[in-house]
């Protein structure tokens, strides 16, 4: 069990940080110009390559990554630049309502899930007889199973 934890836990470091990789470089080559917004279109080159050089963001790609990796796991999360405010509260004051929001999805759906499958575990003897086409009740079942986790979150 524990090799089965650490392999879990490996891979969920694995992913997470593949994802950070991929969301960063994604987000660094958006077309547009990070100083350019946030000083806006009257400012002059001179301050924009002054704010460039305080973001950092004339150092290669990798520096920059690492940086801001470095950052986020000290707990620097950064500036909002259009409220001027932290990014670190704002994240987690929304953090609690999603993990209630979380809760309460699993608190629902596995009871439902289960309550679709009981139908169609095998009987006593232990044989379970297979057929070609499968009995409608599970069709609807494991449709409702594949669909549900789907459902767009704005629905």
């Amino acid at each position: 069990m524990s090799k089965f934890l650490i392999r879990r836990f490996i891979f969920l470091f694995a992913t997470i940080l593949f994802t950070s990789l991929i969301v960063f470089f994604i987000t660094q080559y958006l077309p547009g110009d990070v100083a350019r917004v946030i000083l806006g279109r009257e400012a002059g080159e001179a301050q924009l390559e002054a704010l460039r050089v305080k973001l950092g963001l004339n150092d290669p790609l990798t520096t920059q990554y690492l940086r801001w990796l470095g950052s986020f796991f000290t707990g620097d999360w950064g500036i909002a630049f259009s409220t001027n405010t932290a990014i670190k509260p704002l994240v987690l004051g929304r953090f609690r309502n999603s993990m209630m929001l979380a809760a309460l999805t699993l608190v629902i759906a596995v009871p439902v899930s289960v309550g679709l499958r009981l139908p169609e575990r095998p009987q006593r003897s232990g044989v379970r007889h297979r057929v070609w086409r499968e009995p409608a009740d599970q069709d609807a079942s494991r449709v409702c199973e594949s669909c549900g986790p789907r459902v767009p979150a704005s629905a």
